[in-house]
C-alpha cells in the first residue's frame, strides 16, 4: 500500500479549511494506513521536525493521555476535546503496553477510553503525517509515490489565461482562470508577486481600487498533486470616475443686483465659477456681479482628485439688463416667451437701420411702348458696386415671363424715382409689370389680355429675386443639398457636443472645422416626434397624432422645439404612410427632413480647442431662441459652410448682404411678386406688391431684414393652394422686421413655416382676407389674420401694434409655439369691402358674404364666419396674449351672439385650441380645464373691461422698442402706444391731420385716406 498523492492533497485541505477535530480523524486513519511505513515516517520526521512543534502545539502531551474527565486546560473546542479523549491506540499486538509506532511493526487498531497513558510518539507522527499533506518535496524526499498503484498524473494547464482589467477608482476588479489537469486543483493569486493571503479560489475580487493600484499585476499558480504552473500576468488599470454638473440657467439679471451661483457635480464635490465674459459680469466665490448690460456667460467646473477625473464643463448665457429693467417683459412675460435680445436685434436696427444711400452708379429709363426692358435693368444690376444705387426713372417698366426673375445678387439698392403717393395702383412713380403674367381673377391664367389667355409656368421664379444664388433652389448647406427632398443628415453639418438652451450665446460643438467668425450659420434640430394620443380625438377621431415627446409637458418651460407634426394614426392628413424624417415627404417642405426647429446666427467668437471638449465651441452675436438639444433624438446640428449649388462643391459662398429694394411697384406677378432668400440686413421699404399670385413677398433662410411700409395687395388667384399669401416667413428665416405696412386682398394676413424665430411683426395693418370666386371656398370664409403658423416649426414671434381682425394660428400643416401678441387690436370683423371677384359686398357683421363651390356661376349669399378676436387653433401652445384689445366697440356684445371664449360655433372673444371641419375643442386651451396659455391684461368690448391674470400689472410701451418708431411722427403725428388697454380710452385715434377721427395707427389710416404710403 502507498500513500497516494489524493491523500495528501486531501490532508492539506483539511488543515485548511476543516474544524481541527477533522484533520485529527484524517490524521490518524492516514497514520494506520501508513503503519508498514515506519521507515518513511521516520525520514519525515526528520524533514519536519521544525514544523512539528507548531503544529503539534495544542497537543504536546507529556505523562498521560488526556482522560474524560480531565479538565480542558488548553481552549479546545467541545468536539476536538471528545476526539482527543479517546485517542488511545494499542499499537502492539497482544499487549496493552503501550509502542511506539516507530518501534514494532503493527497489525491492528482498536479505540479505547481507559488506558492508562497514550505515548506521546503517536501524536508525534500523527502531526508528521499531518505536516506531510501541506509539503509535497518531503512526501517525495522520503519515498512516497504520487498516485494509487504507482501511476501519474495529469500536471495542471490553463486554458483561460486572466485578462487585464480596467475599472474606475472605487471599483472592484475581478480576475479569473480556468484550467484542467487531474483534480483536485488548487489556486494561489499573486500581486506583483507576491502572494495573497486567502485568494485561493479560481477568480479573485480585488478590494475597491485607488488610483494607486494603477499598473499592479496579478497571476495565479494552480498546482495538483502531478505540479503546478504560473498564469500570464495580467495588468489593472485604474481610471479617474467621471463626474458630471449640474448648471440652470438663471434666467435674466439686472446690473448691479448680484446673483448667488449655485450647481452640483454627482461626485459630490465643490464646483468653481468663472465669468467669460468679465466686460457685463465678474465672479467671485459663488457670487456673481453684473456690471454692464448685454450677455453674461458663466462656467462651471470641477477640476476632480485622486479618485474623480475633471467634470466636462458647462457654460451658461444669459441676459442682464439695465438697471431699472432693461427687458421690457420682465414680470410680465414667462421666461420661455421672452426673446427680448432678439426681438430687439430685428431687422437692420443692430446696424442703424436702413442706410440712405446717395450715389447713384446709373440710371434706367423705361423703353415704353409694351418694350421689354429686362435687359437694360439687368445689366445695370450687375455692373453696379456694392454700397451705390441703380436707380429706375419715373415711368412703366415691363418685362415677360421668360424674363424673370430680376436678379440682385450684391449689395446694391434698386430705387424708383420719387415717393409713392398716389392714390391708385401703381402707387409708385416707378413701376415694373410682367406684361405677360397674371390676368385677374381667371383660376391662375396668365397672358397679355383676357383674350389672350395661357397656363401660368408652375413654380417659375420670382418678379425680383434677392439672393446671391440663381435660380433660388441652386445652393447647398455644406454638402447636404437643398431642401425639400433630402435629411440633412449623414452630410456635412457639425454635431452640438452638448444640449444648448434657450438664451445661451455659446454651444459646444464637435469640431469648429470650417467655420469662420463674422459667418452666419444654420442651426436645427430633429423633432424627435412619436406617436402621442391626441387630447381632441374625441371630435378629430386621430388616436395618436405624430409630435415631440413633450409636446404636452405641462409647463412651458424649458423652452423647447416641441413639434406637432401634421400626421395622425387614423387619418391621412398631410402624411398618409409615409414619416417627416423621410426624403421627399412634406416634412422637408421648408427645412431639411423632419428638422424644422431652425435658426441663422452670427459667430462672433470660435473657442480654443481642442475638439471635441468644453473650449471647442462657437459664440453667437445674439442668445438662442429657443433649446437645441444634441440629446433625446434631437441631433442638433450646425452647418458651416453655404454652397451656391446643390452638391455642395467648390467655395463656399457668403449671405446676400445690404441689398435694397425702394419705391417701386412690382405687378401682375405669377410666380411671386419678391422673394428674399440667403440675405441678411436687406430691405424692402416703401414697395407695391399688387395683382400677383404665388407669394406677395416671400423670406427664406434670411435674417436682421426688413420690410417696412410695404403694401401687398390683390392676390389674382386666392384659391387654395399655397401661392394666395401676401407674406411668408420661411426657412429658418431669423429676427426679421415687417413693420408699418399693409396687406388685405389674399387668402391669409400672412403665414410663417419653419421660420420666425426671433422676428417681430409690428405697427401693421392686416385686413379683409378672403378666397376668390375661383377657390371652392369663397369670401365668407375668415381665415388667419395676424398669425405665424401654417406649418411646424415657427417659434417666438412677435407681435405688438398691429390691427387684424383676428389674432390667430392654423395647425394645417402642423403648430407653432411661444407666439406673443402685445397692444395689438383683434376687432373680430373684417372691414367691409367690395369682393374683387364676385362684384358683391361682404360684411362681416350684417352676415354677408358668398360661397363659391364651383366658379363665379355657383356663388351664393353665405353668412361669414367663424367670427373671432383671438385664438390659436388646437394644438399650438405657449402662446402669450398680453395688453390686446378685443373685439368692437357697440358689435363684439352679447346681443349680438358673443361670448367670451369656447369653440367655433359662435361669434368668440377668444375662440381657444378651436378645431377645423371636426369642431371641438382643445382641453389644454379651453380656458377651463387648460393652462397651455398666458392671457392677461386684455381689454374686450364684450365685457368692456379689462381682464386680469391676477393682480394688475404696469404694462411696458414696447416689447422690443426704446422709444416711438419715427413713423408715428409722420404726417400729423401719432400717439404712441396707439393701443391702450388699461387706459381711459382703449384704442387712440389719430390726430387733427385726419379729423381726429382716423386710426390711431399710422399704417391704417393711410389706407383709409387712399393713400397706402402717404400718412395724414
Amino acid at each position: 500500500m502507498s500513500l497516494h498523492r489524493q491523500d495528501i492533497q486531501q490532508g492539506a485541505s483539511i488543515l485548511t479549511v476543516q474544524p481541527l477535530h477533522s484533520a485529527i480523524k484524517f490524521g490518524l486513519d492516514l497514520a494506520i494506513r501508513a503503519r508498514r511505513y515506519v521507515a518513511y515516517l521516520d525520514c519525515v520526521e526528520k524533514l519536519v521536525e521544525g514544523l512539528l512543534r507548531d503544529l503539534l502545539g495544542l497537543f504536546w502531551i507529556t505523562g498521560r493521555v488526556l482522560q474524560k474527565t480531565d479538565p480542558n486546560p488548553h481552549g479546545l473546542s467541545p468536539a476536538e476535546y471528545r476526539m482527543i479523549t479517546k485517542i488511545n491506540l494499542v499499537l502492539s499486538e497482544g499487549t496493552a503496553a503501550p509502542c511506539p509506532i516507530g518501534s514494532r511493526k503493527m497489525h491492528s487498531r482498536q479505540w479505547i477510553t481507559s488506558s492508562p497513558r497514550f505515548t506521546i510518539s503517536f501524536m508525534r507522527h500523527v502531526a508528521i503525517l499531518l505536516a506531510v499533506a501541506t509539503s509535497i518535496s518531503a512526501l517525495t524526499a522520503c519515498g512516497g509515490t504520487n498516485a494509487a498503484g504507482g501511476g501519474s498524473g495529469t500536471a495542471p494547464s490553463i486554458t483561460a489565461q486572466p485578462q487585464s482589467a480596467s475599472v474606475s477608482a472605487g471599483q472592484t476588479a475581478t480576475f479569473s482562470v480556468t484550467a484542467s489537469g487531474t483534480a483536485p486543483l488548487s489556486y494561489q493569486w499573486n500581486k506583483n508577486g507576491s502572494a495573497i493571503s486567502g485568494a485561493t479560489s479560481a477568480s479573485y475580487t480585488t478590494p475597491a481600487t485607488t488610483t494607486a493600484d494603477s499598473g499592479t499585476s496579478f497571476t495565479v499558480t494552480v498546482s495538483n498533486s502531478a505540479g503546478n504552473v504560473t498564469s500570464n500576468a495580467a495588468a489593472l488599470t485604474v481610471n479617474l470616475a467621471s463626474q458630471t454638473i449640474t448648471f440652470n440657467n438663471p434666467g435674466t439679471q439686472t446690473v448691479g443686483t448680484p446673483l448667488p451661483l449655485s450647481a452640483t457635480a454627482s461626485s459630490e464635490l465643490t464646483v468653481s465659477f468663472a465669468s467669460q465674459t468679465t466686460g457685463v459680469c465678474t465672479v467671485s466665490g459663488t457670487t456673481a456681479t453684473f456690471a454692464a448690460a448685454g450677455t453674461c456667460t458663466i462656467q462651471a467646473t470641477q477640476a476632480g482628485n485622486s479618485t474623480y477625473a475633471p467634470a466636462t464643463p458647462v457654460t451658461q448665457s444669459f441676459t442682464v439688463n439695465e438697471s431699472g429693467g432693461g427687458d421690457p417683459t420682465n414680470g410680465v412675460l414667462p421666461s420661455y416667451n421672452d426673446a427680448y435680445a432678439n426681438w430687439k436685434n430685428a431687422g437692420l436696427a443692430s446696424v442703424g437701420g436702413i442706410p440712405d444711400r446717395t450715389t447713384i452708379c446709373t440710371t434706367v429709363n423705361p423703353l415704353g411702348g409694351g418694350q421689354d426692358d429686362f435687359n437694360n435693368i439687368q445689366n445695370a444690376i450687375n455692373s453696379c458696386p456694392a454700397g451705390e444705387v441703380v436707380q429706375l426713372g419715373a415711368g412703366a417698366f415691363s418685362i415677360k415671363l421668360a424674363d424673370m426673375p430680376i436678379h440682385i445678387g450684391t449689395g446694391i439698392s434698386l430705387r424708383g424715382t420719387g415717393s409713392c403717393t398716389g392714390s391708385s395702383s401703381p402707387y409708385c412713380p416707378t413701376s415694373i409689370t410682367v406684361i405677360d403674367g397674371a390676368l385677374a381673377y381667371t383660376g391662375g391664367m396668365c397672358g397679355t389680355s383676357t383674350s389672350n389667355e395661357v397656363a401660368c409656368p408652375n413654380g417659375g421664379e420670382p418678379e425680383i429675386l434677392m439672393s446671391p444664388v440663381i435660380p433660388d433652389y441652386n445652393y447647398s448647406w455644406e454638402t447636404c443639398g437643398n431642401v425639400g427632398a433630402t435629411l440633412g443628415t449623414g452630410c456635412g453639418a457639425t454635431p452640438l457636443a452638448a444640449d444648448a438652451a434657450q438664451g445661451q450665446t455659446t454651444i459646444q460643438v464637435a469640431s469648429t472645422s470650417g467655420f469662420t467668425v463674422g459667418s452666419w450659420i444654420l442651426i436645427d434640430e430633429a423633432s424627435g416626434a412619436g406617436w402621442v394620443a391626441d387630447p381632441m380625438n374625441q371630435w378629430t377621431g386621430n388616436g395618436s397624432v405624430w409630435a415631440a415627446s413633450d409636446w404636452l409637458s405641462s409647463s412651458g418651460s424649458p423652452a423647447t422645439g416641441r413639434v406637432l407634426w401634421a400626421k395622425a394614426q387614423n387619418n391621412s392628413w398631410d402624411f398618409g404612410s409615409a414619416y417627416p424624417y423621410q426624403a421627399s415627404t412634406p416634412g422637408c417642405w421648408y427645412s431639411y427632413c423632419d428638422r424644422v426647429t431652425s435658426e441663422l446666427h452670427k459667430i462672433a467668437s470660435i473657442g480654443s480647442g481642442s475638439c471635441p471638449g468644453t473650449n471647442c465651441t462657437l459664440t453667437f452675436d445674439d442668445p438662442l431662441t429657443i433649446a437645441f438639444r444634441q440629446s433625446g433624438g434631437h441631433n442638433a446640428q450646425v452647418y458651416a459652410n453655404l454652397y451656391g449649388n446643390n452638391s455642395g462643391s467648390g467655395s463656399p459662398i457668403s449671405f446676400l448682404q445690404q441689398a435694397g429694394v425702394e419705391n417701386i411697384s412690382l405687378l401682375r406677378a405669377p410666380e411671386g411678386g419678391l422673394e428674399m432668400e440667403l440675405c441678411v440686413n436687406c430691405w424692402v421699404k416703401n414697395t407695391e406688391v399688387g395683382d400677383w399670385y404665388g407669394g406677395g413677398i416671400s423670406v427664406a433662410y434670411s435674417a436682421r431684414s426688413e420690410l417696412n411700409m410695404v403694401y401687398v395687395h390683390h392676390c389674382w388667384n386666392s384659391v387654395n393652394n399655397g401661392g394666395e399669401y401676401p407674406l411668408s416667413l420661411d426657412s429658418a428665416s431669423t429676427e426679421m422686421l415687417i413693420t408699418n405696412s399693409i396687406t388685405n386682398f389674399a387668402g391669409k394676413g400672412m403665414v410663417a413655416r419653419a421660420g420666425g424665430a426671433g422676428s417681430v411683426i409690428s405697427y401693421n395693418y392686416i385686413d379683409d382676407t378672403m378666397y376668390d370666386a375661383e377657390s371652392g371656398i369663397g369670401d365668407y370664409w375668415l381665415d388667419m389674420g395676424i398669425n405665424a403658423s401654417h406649418y411646424s416649426g415657427p417659434h417666438h414671434v412677435l407681435f405688438e401694434g398691429n390691427w387684424g381682425d383676428n389674432l390667430d394660428n392654423d395647425n394645417t400643416h402642423g403648430n407653432s409655439m411661444y407666439m406673443t401678441f402685445f397692444r395689438n387690436v383683434g376687432s373680430g370683423f373684417r372691414t367691409p369691402f367690395t369682393d374683387p371677384s364676385v362684384g358683391g359686398l361682404v360684411d362681416d357683421f350684417t352676415g354677408k358674404g358668398y360661397y363659391c363651390p364651383n366658379g363665379l356661376a355657383s356663388c351664393e349669399s353665405w353668412t361669414p364666419g367663424p367670427l373671432r378676436a383671438a385664438g390659436p387653433m388646437g394644438y399650438n401652445y405657449w402662446f402669450a396674449y398680453v395688453g390686446n384689445v378685443l373685439g368692437t366697440s357697440g358689435q363684439s356684445t352679447a346681443a349680438n351672439g358673443w361670448t367670451y371664449s369656447g369653440d367655433f360655433t359662435v361669434s368668440r372673444i377668444f375662440m381657444l385650441g378651436w378645431g377645423g371641419g371636426g369642431g371641438g375643442q382643445d382641453p389644454n386651451l379651453d380656458g377651463v380645464t387648460g393652462s397651455y396659455i398666458l392671457i392677461n391684461g386684455n381689454y374686450d368690448f364684450l365685457n368692456n373691461a379689462v381682464t386680469w391674470k391676477g393682480l394688475p400689472i404696469t404694462l411696458p410701451d414696447s416689447f422690443y422698442l426704446s422709444g416711438e418708431p419715427a413713423f408715428f411722427s409722420a404726417g400729423s403725428g401719432y400717439p404712441w402706444p396707439w393701443v391702450t388697454p388699461t387706459g381711459s380710452q382703449a384704442i387712440q385715434t389719430g390726430p387733427s391731420g385726419c379729423g381726429g377721427t382716423c386710426s390711431g395707427l399710422p399704417a391704417q389710416a393711410r389706407w383709409q385716406a387712399g393713400t397706402p404710403f402717404v400718412q395724414p
